[in-house]
């Protein structure tokens, strides 16, 4: 494997990276507009921000066209200076950019159906995706060159709604969270082996108990697995913890929303664990806010939050600080996080945190 794991002595993360877009809809034309990439401190201080610049992409079956980007989910490579993210507009594609932004490219063009999240096997180059609901939900694996397209777990194996995915690659593992299908799942790196770790009441089995998956994040140092989830009968949030190399019979509740960490509903949308730092960090899109905790769940803590005018915007809270961006866009809920690293003598090297 070409990144080391964190418990590599002396790599610490430094950054978050934060994805963030809005579409609005004029005329039967869907416009992405100041779709941006952030990076901030780990405490939340010195947001940077680039923004994307826009494209026009054909809309496949459908007579309106998507102008520009809406990026889901980011990856960093911090040997190469690269950043990799999903764009989930109706063309679905993955793109690479040096870390400001600039030699933009894409590098995988014909995933379509709403390519949502991302996690790379750097060491057999290698990018596994979740995209699709229903007839077109997909989890799959494509070279980095766009070959060797390989679907391996699809509605005929009862996949929903899949979401995040992490991977363990020291086990030969991938995870995904099935949000409309209320499991969490793994397979071998190949596809095969597909198998729950977790499955929750479903709305057809008892709408008031019901639960639904969301962020997951793996801490492979640790062997700990971390997953949102909401939960119908109390109407809330929470991040919850199992050992990875369980049944998932052991998860219990480390942070919830009553204590204010995220809002209802879906709350922890996307996860990052940094072993090294001992913090869990999360992105709350409905609370439009970036949090983090210990990684047993206390001292929970806000590091990031939406200001009042810009309402939509999450998780950055000076978005109306930038110039040239109305404040009044109302912004899609569209946020993930990602950690980077880097030597404590300050030169730079890739991290998988997973």
């Amino acid at each position: 494997q070409v990144y080391p794991e964190i418990e590599e002595p002396g790599i610490f993360p430094t950054a978050l990276y934060i994805t963030s877009a809005d579409i609005s809809n004029y005329g039967g034309i869907q416009i992405s507009k100041h779709s941006a990439i952030w990076r901030i401190n780990l405490d939340g201080s010195d947001p940077e921000a680039f923004f994307l610049p826009a494209v026009e992409l054909p809309a496949p079956g459908i007579t309106t066209t998507i102008h520009g980007m809406v990026p889901k989910d980011i990856e960093v490579d911090m040997v190469n200076r690269k950043l990799y993210w999903t764009n989930a507009v109706y063309n679905s594609s993955i793109w690479r950019s040096n870390l400001d932004g600039s030699d933009l490219q894409p590098i995988v063009t014909n995933i379509r159906n709403g390519v949502k999240r991302l996690a790379m096997d750097w060491g057999n180059r290698k990018i596994y995706f979740t995209t699709g609901t229903g007839a077109e939900a997909i989890v799959g694996f494509i070279n980095f060159d766009g070959s060797d397209r390989q679907d391996f777990a699809t509605a005929a194996d009862g996949l929903v709604g899949p979401h995040e995915i992490e991977l363990d690659v020291a086990k030969n593992k991938v995870y995904w969270t099935d949000n409309q299908g209320n499991t969490i799942k793994y397979a071998n790196l190949d596809g095969s082996g597909i198998a729950d770790f977790l499955r929750f009441t479903t709305y057809a089995d008892n709408p008031a108990m019901a639960e639904w998956p969301g962020g997951l994040a793996l801490d492979v140092v640790n062997r700990k697995i971390y997953f949102g989830l909401y939960t119908a009968s109390s109407g809330s949030s929470s991040i919850r913890w199992a050992n990875l190399d369980g049944d998932g019979s052991d998860a219990e509740v480390i942070v919830t929303s009553a204590d204010g960490s995220f809002a209802s509903p879906w709350g922890p949308w996307a996860l990052e664990v940094d072993p090294a730092g001992g913090k869990i960090y999360w992105a709350d899109r409905e609370g439009r806010r970036i949090g983090r905790a210990d990684l047993d769940g206390q001292n929970p803590e806000i590091i990031l939050s939406n200001s009042t005018k810009a309402r939509g915007l999450e998780p950055v809270s000076v978005w109306n600080d930038i110039p040239g961006v109305p404040a009044s866009f109302e912004l899609q809920k569209r946020a993930t996080i990602r950690v980077d690293s880097l030597l404590r003598r300050e030169s730079h090297i890739g991290l998988g945190i997973r």
